[in-house]
């Protein structure tokens, strides 16, 4: 099974164990089912989408 990093707290995880995010009209959507075409964020958890939402790379485009 492929590896994944969570944009928020940085540890690697399944792809399975991971809630995937794409970037449309500068904002993150869930993608994980239906699985969109996009560049893909991945986020283990609802507090790691609190610490990216910090980080001044996802600002902007993290709705928390």
């Amino acid at each position: 099974m492929p590896t994944r990093t969570c944009i928020g707290c940085r540890k690697k995880f399944e792809q399975s164990n991971l809630i995937r995010y794409v970037k449309i009209n500068n904002s993150l959507k869930e993608a994980t089912l239906p699985r969109l075409d996009g560049r893909g964020y991945y986020l283990c958890n609802d507090i790691c989408k609190i610490k990216a939402s910090k980080n001044n790379k996802y600002k902007g485009i993290l709705n928390v």
